[in-house]
């Protein structure tokens, strides 16, 4: 019994202050803020962070230089003449891209010369080119289909004056006139 009343009276002190923190939020009285807990952080360490920050900042700018850099050498070495390319030194590419690179045949090597973006994207796909999207090629219509599905559409126009005609012959078409709906 007396841990019930324990209990409640710790609930009614909880609910009392719930209640008169409620009211001091409304005219504006927040409770403060903790304060996070920094254990034992010394200049030193802030200054190593501080130079570990620099040097990951530099090493990204590297491995960006170092990514143009080898679709450069691609590049270039698809531009070059055939005696030229044995001259042309592979080394700071993978192995991947030096085996393809050497048996690529002419064709590929001109269709990589054509643009530094596909030189990218063949480096990023590890040595693959990119799928190109096949586009159906649309014909326009010959000048005799374009005559005789224009007679089509007068005669229909003709015989069918008084039917209600398809929405893709006439959109702006009203139906109100043919139900007779005011």
């Amino acid at each position: 019994m007396l841990n019930f009343l324990k209990q409640l009276w710790n609930h009614g002190w909880s609910v009392i202050g719930g209640f008169l923190s409620f009211i001091a939020r409304l005219f504006g009285h927040y409770p403060p803020v903790p304060k996070a807990a920094h254990e034992h952080i010394t200049p030193d360490d802030i200054a190593a962070e501080l130079r570990n920050a620099r040097n990951r900042e530099l090493s990204a700018d590297s491995v960006d230089q170092d990514i143009d850099t080898r679709i450069a050498l691609i590049w270039g070495y698809a531009n070059a003449s055939a005696g030229a390319r044995s001259g042309v030194d592979l080394g700071s590419l993978s192995e991947t891209h030096r085996n393809g690179l050497l048996l690529m045949s002419d064709e590929n090597l001109r269709r990589l010369a054509s643009s530094r973006l596909l030189c990218a994207q063949w480096h990023l796909l590890d040595g693959k080119f990119p799928r190109r999207m096949k586009s159906e090629v649309v014909q326009p219509p010959s000048k005799r289909e374009a005559a005789s599905t224009a007679l089509r559409y007068r005669v229909h126009r003709m015989h069918d004056r008084h039917s209600p005609p398809c929405e893709s012959d006439l959109p702006e078409y009203s139906y109100r006139k043919h139900l007779s709906i005011a």
